[in-house]
């Protein structure tokens, strides 16, 4: 058997709609049932006798109400053609009845309206438009009704509809009018969340059953009127009850035969295998039944084995189950036929029928627990079905997969199938289990009686489940409820507020991402405790939803708070006090330890109770009346709000678009490019980045390709033209930014500079002016910005770290600037008061002897001076071989904290002039001559370095010859293969590559001392001395040894005998002498024979 043979017929895949399906076409297809003509009856009977005009059907989804609505349309059409397929449908004594009653020769105005949404009053103004043009087609609208205007309230609307009946009542069209209303439970319900009124549909019955015109309402209730009104104050459920009684209300729902009809209908298939076999078993599962009048029902067996592949027992009980109150959340019987949830009937169909199985109750169990439990749970059933759950849990544990089939047949049949006749006994689970015998049955019957699973009731003859639970949880709950403080306790504390709400068009607009968070309080609360109107996670302010009435709107105005009511906050108190008494219940009533059932059952509420919670909160926040500034914000979302709020706080918040770095804590791949960039940016040919190629006098400040650092520098400076071409000097400098949304921060910054010219001040109080409003920047941008500012602001203030002048912003900065801002302190300095003169002679020194151009400006020219100490090689800065007067003026720049000081006393006393002496040109002569000397000091250190290797090794000649001949000789020890050791063959390696320049000293001079030339001291170049000469001592005795292996090899036999011969007679000469003498003497001969 093919499982594609298997369909559900197309007219059953989708709901009846009652505006878009009413045609003769659908009357071909429709099943009058007898529940159709009892409720057709009843209408006619109750409008007759009671003269009732206002009709509410109140049943399960899925259960043929639409379908019943677009009947009661079609018998009233004003079409002929669809009027005529309505009647044939219904027995001729009905028809009549219904047409004594309703006089329909030419059919009645119809007004259709499905569901009306938001506004159901013009909803049904566009239907009764719609009613007229389909009523009078074919012939002129009367003057009256021809063109009515949109009501202004609900009021005119109800005369329009009087207006309408009256014309087509008249003697001329003896006809009527009928307003069908389905899905009206959606217009409660929005009344409901927005708390507003329902006497429109009072003045509307009463209107109706008092009209001499025929006029009739029927509105279509998927739950009874009364269970719309639960989670409301008493008031609005009393007020509601009085408009319920306006209408009479018809309940309705399909029998059971009618379900399994309906089935039958909806499956086209393939004939069961065996069918007189699966026949027989549908008799028998009809006998089993307790439902006498079930058993009478003409063919039921026939209709059974129509629904194949479902089993008879399952197809029983899906109408039942489609009653319950868990049922009705749009999950039909033909809900289930067509859904493709796990477990279901198609599920089935497609992933697991085999040749003869067909879909038994468990497996419609097993939909059930997968798809509706949380449902079921806080149902009336839920009870039952948590002892249910959890019996079957405990035998699934047992690795019985038989047992718990039968397990969960008997469970779903004690909860749904025992009003409906429905019996769980050996008999009717054994026609479900039929591989299984009688024998095998009953042993697995008889387990799960021992195992306390189910209960036998013989007098019934049928198995339950075990009630496996003593707790009475709602009589708990409602002694909790009683002791409960309801004036004072604020049930709303239990409510999740997590969730905030993003200032999005602000982020668009900014790059910056600020929200609001969510809080609800008591007016009270918000007025004695301002602590509650603190930020505390980061939100810039927040959204309070008014637990009450607010008093005085005028009391937040000065803050940037938005304060809102709902009007569905009534409900929010009630389900928010459910809760709390289901969290209550947890804690106090000690038997739960050892009651699985009742926990099960108890833990689902409390998850139902925190969905609604949840789901009602939002729905309160998102509807309710919100006041900034005192201004109500109409028509706006929350994100909307959000933005205008954002807006107002950092009115002057910078463009950063860079969601790597714009950021309070950034990532650590982000926190890895801030700081490439801030070494690029402090890059310069006088600070040059000795692991790149960083240059900020360069074009993207030297960063080649496209790293994280390059889109920083693009977004954050490029773009803000902080960095830019200098054409007159030819390179690429920091610049202050001169339009942009920048300039604001700029400014304030600068004024906050000026404001540190009498102490200094910490970097990290910058940092907090910007990052308040109107600013807002965050962390992750602050250094970046702060770098760029103090580089540009460099000729105007002096930065410290520690306490300690650095005219350098370097790599040492670049760290600090993001973990200790506080460390960072800033000075500005004004050069008012110095002559004239001495800035004159100070512009000069730096322009001739450290070829800086700088203005006559104290700073511009102090801090050049101060900038060449602190980039002298730590050699210079450590040496006493340098004249007493360069020392000390190299111990005061070094030593400098006041850059003005140190041009206007420090330099002056170093040159030995006193305080009342003036800057003169001796003075300058003597500066530049020391200066000079400290620009020379390491060159000449290496230079004396080189001279001093020549010397060791005897080397003569031009600096290029002496060069070339070491590097030779030094090839020539390396390709001999002498064993030596590492450093000695590090120092060769290098003097085989020696060129002219000096790089070759200085690495051979750090391999000697161990350390870099730049950071020696006195003691250290000592120390090299010492060491080149025992080199130099190493390097001779291996280059002879290494020259005698050569030669060796190059002579013949008898040269060989000879050179032995030679050494023995040199050897019996030394004979007598001390070692001393005979090393000398043997020093002297090669010397002379080298030579």
């Amino acid at each position: 058997m093919k499982k594609k043979e298997f369909k559900i017929a197309a007219s059953y895949q989708k709901s009846t709609r009652l505006d878009a399906d009413l045609s003769s076409k659908i009357f071909d297809q429709l099943i009058l049932h007898d529940s159709y003509k009892d409720l057709l009856q009843k209408i006619i009977n109750n409008s007759e006798k009671g003269g009732q005009r206002a009709f509410t059907l109140t049943g399960p989804y899925g259960g043929g109400k639409s379908t019943f609505a677009v009947l009661l349309a079609g018998l009233l059409s004003p079409d002929k053609k669809i009027r005529s397929s309505a009647e044939n449908l219904l027995p001729k004594p009905i028809l009549n009845n219904f047409k004594k009653s309703f006089g329909n020769d030419n059919g009645w105005v119809v007004i259709k309206v499905v569901s009306g949404g938001d506004n159901h009053i013009l909803s049904l103004y566009n239907s009764l438009k719609v009613a007229i043009d389909d009523f009078w087609v074919n012939q002129k609208k009367p003057k009256e009704i021809e063109n009515l205007p949109k009501p202004k309230n609900y009021h005119t609307l109800i005369e329009y509809f009087e207006l309408v009946a009256n014309v087509a009542s008249s003697k001329k069209n003896k006809s009527g009018l009928i307003i069908i209303f389905d899905e009206l439970g959606k217009v409660f319900e929005n009344a409901k969340k927005n708390n507003t009124d329902l006497y429109f549909f009072q003045e509307l019955s009463e209107r109706f059953n008092r009209s001499n015109n025929s006029c009739f309402f029927v509105g279509i209730l998927h739950q009874a009127f009364q269970e719309y009104a639960k989670n409301t104050t008493q008031s609005i459920r009393d007020e509601w009850s009085k408009i319920q009684g306006r209408f009479t209300d018809l309940p309705f729902s399909l029998g059971i035969e009618e379900v399994i009809k309906l089935i039958n209908n909806a499956i086209s298939g393939p004939p069961p295998p065996q069918s007189q076999k699966k026949k027989e078993m549908c008799f028998k599962v009809i006998e089993s039944l307790t439902d006498s009048r079930l058993k009478t029902v003409k063919k039921l067996d026939l209709e059974l084995l129509g629904c194949w592949p479902l089993h008879p027992m399952t197809s029983l009980l899906l109408g039942p189950i489609s009653r319950r109150k868990f049922g009705q959340n749009e999950r039909s019987t033909f809900g289930f036929l067509t859904s493709l949830e796990p477990y279901g009937f198609k599920d089935f169909i497609e992933n697991y029928m085999k040749e003869t199985e067909s879909y038994t109750p468990d497996m419609l169990w097993d939909y059930l627990k997968h798809n509706l439990e949380p449902t079921i749970m806080v149902s009336p059933d839920g009870h039952k079905w948590a002892e249910a759950s959890e019996s079957i849990k405990r035998v699934e544990d047992k690795n019985e997969d038989t047992h718990v089939k039968i397990l969960k047949v008997i469970s779903i049949i004690d909860l749904f199938g025992k009003p409906y006749g429905l019996r769980a006994n050996e008999k009717t689970i054994s026609l479900i289990f039929e591989k299984n015998n009688k024998k095998e049955i009953r042993i697995i019957l008889d387990d799960l009686l021992k195992w306390s699973s189910v209960v036998y009731k013989r007098h019934l003859d049928t198995y339950v489940i075990f009630a496996g639970s003593d707790i009475d949880l709602e009589k708990e709950m409602k002694l909790i409820e009683e002791s409960i403080d309801k004036k004072t306790s604020n049930y709303l504390n239990n409510i999740d507020l997590n969730e905030c709400v993003i200032a999005k068009r602000h982020y668009h607009e900014k790059g910056t991402l600020r929200w609001l968070d969510k809080r609800i309080y008591t007016y009270k609360e918000l007025t004695e405790n301002k602590e509650k109107w603190q930020s505390n996670k980061g939100e810039i302010s927040s959204f309070i939803l008014c637990a009450d009435k607010i008093e005085d709107p005028k009391h937040f105005i000065d803050t940037d708070l938005v304060i809102g009511t709902t009007k569905n906050i009534a409900e929010l108190k009630s389900i928010a006090l459910e809760l709390k008494i289901l969290y209550q219940a947890k804690e106090e009533i000690l038997e739960l330890s050892g009651d699985a059932v009742a926990r099960k059952e108890l833990n689902s509420r409390i998850d139902e109770a925190n969905s609604m919670l949840g789901s009602l909160t939002k729905e309160c926040f998102e509807s309710a009346t919100w006041l900034y500034k005192n201004e109500k914000q109409k028509n706006k979302n929350l994100s909307h709000i959000a933005s205008i709020v954002a807006d107002k706080i950092y009115s002057k918040s910078p463009i950063i678009k860079s969601e790597l770095i714009n950021k309070e804590k950034p990532s650590s791949n982000a926190i890895g490019a801030q700081k490439k960039l801030m070494y690029a940016i402090a890059a310069n040919p006088l600070n040059p980045n000795e692991e790149t190629k960083y240059n900020n006098e360069k074009e993207n400040l030297g960063i080649e390709k496209h790293p994280a650092e390059l889109g920083l520098y693009l977004t954050l400076l490029n773009s803000e033209k902080i960095h830019i071409f200098d054409k007159k000097l030819g390179i690429w400098k920091f610049s202050k930014p001169t339009r942009g949304s920048l300039l604001s921060m700029w400014k304030v910054g600068e004024s906050f500079l000026q404001s540190c010219d009498k102490t200094s001040k910490p970097l990290s109080d910058l940092y907090e002016i910007w990052k308040a409003p109107p600013f807002g920047l965050k962390e992750g941008v602050l250094p970046i910005y702060a770098m760029t500012f103090m580089l540009v602001n460099e000729d105007k203030a002096g930065f410290y770290l520690d306490g300690i002048y650095k005219p350098n912003l370097n790599e040492v900065f670049v760290e600090r600037l993001s973990h200790s801002p506080k460390n960072i302190t800033i000075r500005f300095f004004d050069s008012k008061g110095i002559h004239k003169n001495t800035l004159k002679l100070y512009s000069t020194l730096t322009s001739e002897v450290l070829k800086i151009d700088a203005e006559e400006d104290a700073l511009k020219v102090a801090k050049p001076i101060a900038k060449f100490g602190a980039n002298l090689p730590e050699y210079t800065k450590l040496t006493k071989t340098l004249s007493a007067r360069t020392v000390n003026i190299r111990n005061v720049i070094l030593r400098a904290s006041d850059p003005i000081k140190l041009i206007e006393d420090d330099l002056k006393k170093a040159c030995g002039l006193k305080n009342s002496d003036k800057v003169n040109d001796e003075m300058m002569r003597n500066l530049a001559n020391s200066l000079k000397e400290l620009q020379s000091c390491y060159d000449n250190l290496i230079e004396d370095l080189k001279s001093e290797f020549f010397n060791e090794f005897n080397l003569r000649g031009s600096e290029k010859k002496k060069t070339e001949e070491l590097g030779k000789r030094s090839k020539e020890i390396k390709e001999s293969n002498v064993n030596s050791d590492f450093k000695f063959e590090g120092i060769i390696s290098i003097l085989g590559e020696a060129t002219c320049e000096n790089d070759w000293i200085e690495l051979c001079a750090s391999k000697l001392v161990h350390k870099r030339p730049k950071v020696w001291s006195d003691s250290d170049a000592k120390n090299f001395y010492v060491e080149l000469h025992e080199f130099a001592r190493q390097f001779t005795r291996i280059e002879d040894y290494a020259k005698a292996k050569i030669l060796k090899s190059k002579l013949n036999p008898q040269e060989k005998k000879k050179v032995e011969s030679l050494k023995a007679g040199i050897e019996a000469l030394l004979e007598d002498n001390n070692q001393k003498l005979q090393e000398k003497a043997l020093l002297d001969l090669l010397e002379k024979l080298r030579n």
